[in-house]
This record gives C-alpha cells, structure tokens and sequence, in this order.
C-alpha cells in the first residue's frame, strides 16, 4: 500500500511538490529532497497534505503523473512544482540486480569519489563541520557499547572475495607508496598520540583499537577480577 501527498507553500498557499511513498512518514521527511525544494521551504515554509492513503503503489503512481501534470513543473516553465521528473517512476521495495550492482562497481572503480568534482555533482554526500558539543554527544552515546564485529568473523568466501579484489590488477591502489611528507605526519601524530594501558593484563597501545581489545573486552578480565 501507498500514499500520495503535497507540499503547500505557507506564503502563497501554492502547491509546490507532489509524491508519493510507501508511508506518511515519507510526506514529512526532509531526507534526499533537492535543492530547489529546500530553497522554497526555508523562504516560505510549507504544510503536508495526503491526498490519498492506503491506496496500491501502481494506483498512487497514476495519481502522482496525474497531479504533476495538474500543477504543472517549474523547470518546464509549466506550474509551480519543483518535481524534476513526471511521476510514477518510484520503486517499492526494490532491490538492485547482480548485473546492475556490478555495473554500478566497474562505473566507479578507478576513481576517486571524495574528489572536489565528485561532490559538486553530489555523488556523495559531504559531511556537515561537527562542534565539539555535538561530538562529545556522539563520544558519550558509543560509550559502553560493544564493537558490532565482537564475535563476528567473515566467511570463507568473502575472505576469498577479499583476497582476489586486493590483488587484482585493477585494484587503483596497487603500486601506491605514501610519499615521505606522509610518512612523516603520521609518524609525528602516532608519537604525539596518548598512550593508554590496559587495568587488566597491563599492555599499553593507542586509544583507538586498542579499547577493542582490552579494557572491558580484555581476555585477562575474569582471571584478575576472581583472583
């Protein structure tokens, strides 16, 4: 099931966007919204309207094309929506085939994607400057928490998998050697970095992996606390 919604402008009273989803949730969503949509939403507001729910998704497909060719799109010059497509195109529950998947990874193999060119396109997503206070939130909420691969191992087959991917000639990291500058900083950086030691077994190493491993993981924890 489906449903099919709008988006008011609160200046004009105007309807701006038309969707559909497989949930009121998604009406309410700002997430993967373009930028024309953002532009209208901080100038003017805007209020969320269902026009039909619990209807089937080819059914609220027809009715998404219908009301965009209602309203008509603004960068046809047509009406007032900042829809960039006709309707009808979404996807319910759709997985990507193997052969797409494959074709998605050869497009991109070779390339580096966090380049500036890469993000101005928006291929991905550039993370927002995080504060210290917004950081420290993180830090605290982590605390505690075990590591999601604790326990875990890959199977035999993705350790092949892993194997042949690194060693193929097509891996773009093949032949790279830091330069001597690199070198340097992260030789400088891992002098500078605090040391912490372990309460149990006593070994001392970086922060980072190092509380993976020992603290309240470390293997020595029961013998010390029962002796």
């Amino acid at each position: 099931m489906a449903i099919v919604y709008q988006h008011r402008r609160l200046d004009t009273n105007e309807v701006f966007y038309v969707g559909i989803g497989s949930n009121k949730k998604r009406a309410y969503s700002k997430y993967k919204r373009t930028k024309l949509w953002h532009n209208v939403v901080s100038k003017a507001g805007y209020v969320v309207e269902i026009t039909h729910d619990s209807v089937l998704w080819e059914e609220a497909c027809s009715i998404e094309k219908y009301l965009i060719s209602f309203y008509g799109r603004r960068d046809l010059e047509l009406g007032s929506l900042v829809n960039m497509t006709d309707g009808g195109d979404g996807r319910l529950g759709s997985i990507a085939s193997e052969e797409t998947r494959l074709k998605m990874g050869r497009s991109l193999k070779g390339k580096n994607t966090w380049t500036k060119e890469y993000i101005k396109k928006g291929v991905v997503n550039v993370k927002r400057e995080l504060t210290p206070e917004y950081k420290k939130k993180i830090s605290d909420s982590l605390k505690g928490r075990p590591g999601t691969w604790i326990g875990r191992k890959h199977s035999e087959e993705t350790i092949q998998k892993m194997i042949l991917n690194r060693s193929s000639p097509d891996n773009p990291r093949i032949g790279l050697k830091r330069s001597e500058e690199t070198k340097s900083i992260m030789a400088e950086r891992a002098k500078n970095r605090q040391k912490v030691q372990c309460p149990y077994c006593h070994k001392v190493g970086d922060p980072g992996p190092f509380k993976h491993w020992h603290f309240d993981n470390c293997k020595n924890k029961n013998d010390v606390l029962h002796s």
